[in-house]
Formats: structure tokens, sequence, C-alpha cells
């Protein structure tokens, strides 16, 4: 009979005493991510989320096929999840932002059981000395760290930016597979990594890095070395890289190399920047998101190049530079050298695959920023391990590591639910752009269709100024100056300025509706009835455009046909002020043709949804008076 060596005794032992203390852990981590991003289920969509999600809501819709979904994005995973979102809720936010919340909960739970995993297998090779007791502590710290922090809500709040911590989820759960292979899981666990790198690459191209960082991770903390770990777990490292072939292959990340039209390529490809001028930028990047991490301030939504201009960026961006390189020497032959190999993997296809097109944004440093957390962790671990060789008691330096978590944490989680704030009121978002990049057009611009929405006109006018002067052929700009244009009853200056941007913009329902709105003031109803039905094609839960065909067909006197289009847009609505307005109209459409019963009926209807409206009011007498006529 065979018997279970010593070793592995104490190992299974480890794993059980261990796994109770990970399960609070997880728990815990949930609990305060859902807790400092409860706030966000209120956000609107916003910048990218308007053009990807909204305006792209055709896309959306049932049905589609697994092949349809391949040919057609760099993202599956991402338009899989977002069409499930769709189907689940139409274009309600909430929605959105709770599957997003719950990816990243699921990423800080993962952090921490890659850090108990690690930890376990450290302790088994004799890498580290540190008792099993304060694995639970040091795992939580490096989850609550890395996820309360406020860079992150880029990628956790950012609708569309769910592609980041997709990614991220498939990378952890690699990396956590690998763990576990390593520990005996079996064929299981090995399955677990290549499905997991598998699913990465489907959700974003900048995985690509991930087939690079499982082996390095291999070989800097299990086998001692690249080759090593090849001749351990060929095929894990094996299928993975097949994994990215393939996806290669099947033309899921064509364009990495080039523009496409989906994304634009390697820096290089970027106008007017060269291949060094481009690494130069890159460096500065890498400062910015230094800074970032430390102060929160410089976070934003969308930054304008000048962004990268300040010295200091440069003199950052080195130094940081500098202290990898100088990691990787000292560590060489020790296992935490994965820590800077790590971050350089996991960072370098966002400002090298996938160019930095704009100056730097926040949620590429999603999960090399949990490299930085798992190191201040180490660090942590490190002086708490000294000290404890230095006479002081296991209570009380456990009181002080959690004391000074608790205070970090509280000071994140206040951050954080700041910036959540932000995204609930876009004008404030977009004016913290304008503040912290006030030469950058896009963030002028966006705050002005905002303002445009909200009515305040004249204050939308003055941000419309400042971008012409700073980038006057953009299309938005030209959109916003049209929309400006109709306010103050200039429908030929308005249909002037939409007839160039709509024919580069004709998948933007917005722009078509506008168009329509200019034409139908120009006396062109039937161009302008075109434009209104793309338009509802386009943005198929938007009731509005129906409402507007609707009216546009009862302007031509076609009843019937108005009466059909205000059938769609009550099925599409859930609005009360919309289908009030949508009552109203019918009740027009049919005391127009004499049926005043009829009209009587959706008077009442409409009055059931805004009791306030008066000129519901009005005619409802008025079709009384004409039936007792």
């Amino acid at each position: 009979m065979r018997t279970i060596p010593d070793e592995q005794r104490e190992r299974d032992g480890d794993r059980r005493r261990q796994e109770p203390s990970l399960v609070g852990v997880a728990v815990l981590v949930t609990f305060c991510v859902v807790a400092a991003w409860w706030g966000a289920l209120d956000a609107r969509f916003v910048f990218d989320d308007i053009v990807r999600i909204v305006h792209a809501e055709e896309r959306l819709a049932w049905p589609w096929t697994v092949a349809d979904l391949l040919a057609r994005s760099q993202r599956p995973l991402v338009d899989l999840s977002l069409a499930l979102n769709h189907a689940a809720g139409g274009l309600s936010p909430r929605g959105f932002h709770a599957f997003n919340i719950a990816v990243h909960a699921l990423n800080a739970v993962m952090l921490a059981l890659v850090v108990g995993g690690a930890l376990r297998l450290l302790r088994g090779r004799g890498l580290i000395g540190v008792r099993p007791a304060s694995d639970a502590l040091v795992a939580c710290a490096a989850a609550l760290l890395w996820a309360l922090h406020p860079l992150q809500t880029s990628a956790a709040t950012y609708v569309i930016q769910r592609a980041e911590s997709m990614a991220a989820f498939g990378t952890l759960a690699a990396v956590w597979f690998l763990l576990r292979a390593a520990g005996g899981g079996g064929r299981p666990a090995a399955a677990g990594v290549v499905l997991a790198t598998a699913g990465a690459l489907l959700s974003k191209p900048t995985a690509v890095s991930v087939p690079f960082v499982l082996l390095a991770v291999d070989a800097c903390m299990l086998a001692g070395g690249v080759r090593a770990a090849l001749r351990a777990r060929p095929w894990i490292h094996g299928l993975c890289g097949a994994a990215l072939l393939l996806l290669v292959l099947l033309g899921v990340t064509e364009g990495l190399f080039g523009n496409d039209g989906r994304i634009a390529g390697y820096g290089a490809a970027v106008a007017g920047v060269g291949p060094l001028g481009y690494a130069g930028q890159s460096v500065r990047a890498l400062g910015l998101y230094m800074a970032m991490l430390v102060d929160p301030s410089h976070l934003a939504i969308d930054r304008g190049p000048e962004a990268l201009s300040p010295s200091w960026c440069l003199l950052l961006g080195v130094s940081t530079l500098v202290i990898l390189a100088a990691a990787a020497w000292i560590g060489r032959r020790r296992w935490w050298r994965v820590l800077p190999w790590c971050f350089v993997l996991l960072l370098a296809p966002t400002t090298s695959i996938v160019p930095i097109a704009d100056a730097a944004v926040d949620h590429r440093m999603y999960l090399p920023s949990a490299v930085v957390a798992l190191s201040l962790a180490g660090v942590a671990l490190a002086v708490g391990t000294t000290a404890l060789a230095a006479g002081m008691r296991p209570w009380a330096l456990h009181a002080l590591a959690a004391l000074a978590l608790m205070l970090v944490v509280v000071a994140e989680v206040r951050a954080t639910v700041a910036r959540n704030r932000l995204y609930a009121d876009p004008i404030a978002l977009w004016s913290e752009v304008v503040r912290l990049s006030p030469g950058h057009a896009r963030g002028y611009i966006n705050r002005a269709g905002l303002l445009l929405e909200a009515g305040r006109i004249e204050e939308a006018e003055r941000d419309l100024d400042a971008a012409s002067a700073l980038q006057p052929g953009h299309p938005m700009l030209m959109a916003n100056r049209a929309i400006v244009a109709l306010a103050r009853g200039d429908a030929a200056r308005a249909e002037q300025l939409l007839a160039v941007v709509t024919a580069s913009m004709r998948s933007d329902a917005g722009i078509l509706g506008a168009r329509g709105d200019a034409l139908r003031a120009l006396g062109r109803a039937d161009d302008a009835l075109g434009l209104y039905a793309l338009a509802a094609t386009r943005a198929p839960s938007d009731a509005r455009y129906a409402v507007l065909e609707a009216n546009t067909l009862a302007d031509l006197g076609r009843h019937d046909e108005s009466l059909a289009a205000l059938a769609r847009a009550r099925a599409r609505s859930s609005d009360p002020q919309l289908l009030a307005s949508i009552e109203f109209n019918v009740g027009n459409a049919h005391f127009r043709s004499g049926r005043m019963a009829e009209a009587a009926a959706s008077y009442r209807a409409a009055l059931a949804h805004d009791p306030g409206h008066a000129e519901a009011w009005r005619w409802l007498r008025e079709a009384g008076h004409h039936a007792s006529e």
C-alpha cells in the first residue's frame, strides 16, 4: 500500500487550513468592492459607451452566430456580454454597470486566490519563511489595495472598458489554474489554464501577453527557469501559444500591427509620430500612469496630448524603467523577479500593439496596477518578517498591519466613491477633462453636447468656440454647431453642416435625427422621413425617432401610417413622459381623421401617463365637443 509523503501531507494540511481563511477574504473583498461601487449603478453611458452601445444598438440585437461574433469584433466575449445585457434590460445603464461591478469584484477575489496559492507553493519550495497564518492578511491586503483604487473606475465604471476587466479575469484565472496545476491539480487545472487564456484573448487584443506572463510565472516561481518550465509543463505552454496563434489565423486579432479601421496599429503607424518619438511618448505615458497611482487628481476619462508634456512625466517614466530594470537584475535568481517582468509584459501591449492614439488612458493600468499592489504587499510582508525576527509579537504586528490597511482602504474608498459620482454627472466628468487638458478639443466638444441636451445653449456655444480654435474640422463639433443652429431657428445652416457630418457618421442615430429635424423645418418632409426611419433602425430601443417619423407622416396626411409608427414607438418606450407624448400624437391622428371617440381615449391615456399634460386636457375637451355635435 502506497503512503503519502510527509511533505505532501504537510502541503495538504496547509491547504485545508488556508482555504477557510481565503473564503473569508473573498467575502470581505467582494463586500468592499460592491460598497465602493454601489453608486456606479446610477452612472450614465459616457464617451465611447454612446458610440459602441447606444448608437450601435442594432449590433447588439439578436439573432447572431458565433461566426458573426468572431468576424465582426476583436472583442467577441465583450460583444457577447453587451448583447446579453441588452437582451435582459435594453439600454438601461444599471444592468451594464452591475455586470461591470461583478466582474471587478470577481477579479479582486481571483487576485486574492492567486496570492494565497502562490504563497503556499513558494512555502512548499522553501522560498519563503512566512507562516500560513499570514497568508490571508497578505492576500486580503493585495486584493483590497488594488481593487479599491480610484484608478479602477475607468474599467469598472466606464461600461465599454469592461474589455479590460474581462481580459484581466481571464489572465488572473489562467495564473491561478497554473498554480493549481503545479500543485498537483492535474488535467482539469491544465485545461483551465488554456481556457482562461483563450477567454482573455477573446476579450481584448492586448491579452496577447498572457502566454508570456504564464511562462514568466512558471519560470520564476515554480520551475526555476524558462527551459525547466517548458520541460515541466510543455502541454500547457504549447496550447496557450497555440490558442494565440489560432485566434490570429481566425482573424480575431487582425489589424494589431496595422490600421484596419477598427483599431490603430503599432506606434510607427500613428500619423505624424515616428517610432522614436512614439517610444518617447510611451515613456512619458508610463510616468503619467505612475502619477495616477499616487495622486488620483491626475485621473480623467480622456486626456489631451499636453498631458504628457510636463518634464516630470519623462523623469518619472525613466525612473520607473530604471527601477524595473534594477529589480529584474537584483532578483534574477529570486522568485520575486516575476513582478517586474509581469508588469512590463502586461503594460507593453497597451503602448505597442495597441497604440497611444490619445495621450494616456487610465484603464490601461487596470491589471499592471495589480503588480504594484502585489509589490507593496510583498514589501510589507518583508518588513513584518524582519520585525518578527527583531522580537515583535505576532499579534501586535497583525494588529498594526490591519490598522494600516484599514486606513488606506478608507482613503481609497472615499476617492473611488467621489469618482463614481462624476460618472453619474457627465457634465462634471467632462468639466474635469477640460480642467486637466484645456488644449484638448474633445473635452469641450463632449461637454458642449451634454450642455445642449440640458438646454444650456449659451454655455455650449462657448465650449464650441473653444473647440473650434483647437480642431475646427472635428465632425462632432460640426454636429453640435448644427444643433445650436436648429435651436436658433437656422435650419438651412444646420442642414448644411449635417450634410457634411452624415457622410461619415451614418450610423449615428442622433446625427440622422438632427438632420431630419433640419430638413423637416425646411419643408422637405419626404427627405426627413427617410432619415427618421434610418435613425429608428440604428437605435431600435429609442422611441423618439419613431415619434418623429409618425409626426412627419401626419404632416404628409398619411395618418394610418402615422398611427402604425406611433404603435411601434409605444412598444419601444417605458418613459412616462414620452408615452404621454405618443398617446397625445395618437389622439391627434384620430382627431384629424374624425374619429373623436378614439381621439378622446388616446388623450385620456396621455393624461394617465402625465396628468399635467395641458394640451391633452385641451384637445380632450375639443374631442368631446365635436363628438356631441
